[in-house]
């Protein structure tokens, strides 16, 4: 559980990067794309890219403000019952 929650906090300090807010929708247009063509390893391969992409970015020194109070929402939205 500790690995776990080691992850999670890794995670989350790099969700804190805009840019890679900006990212994540690209990955609609070859989604849609492939599931034109019905190539299923085209699919595979986008939410994979999709899925590890918020590893390609580094934890921000300095965080937008803007940003910490729409992830405080999005945290408290998320742990909510």
């Amino acid at each position: 559980m500790e690995l776990l929650d080691a992850f999670l906090s890794w995670a989350w300090a790099r969700h804190h990067i805009i840019l890679s807010w900006y990212t994540r929708p690209l990955f609609l247009l070859p989604f849609c794309y492939y599931a034109y063509r019905r190539s299923i390893n085209g699919i595979v391969l986008t939410l994979l890219a999709l899925a590890s992409s918020m590893f390609w970015f580094p934890e921000p020194e300095h965080a937008d403000p803007e940003a910490l109070e729409f992830l405080a929402a999005e945290q408290e939205y998320l742990t909510a019952d």
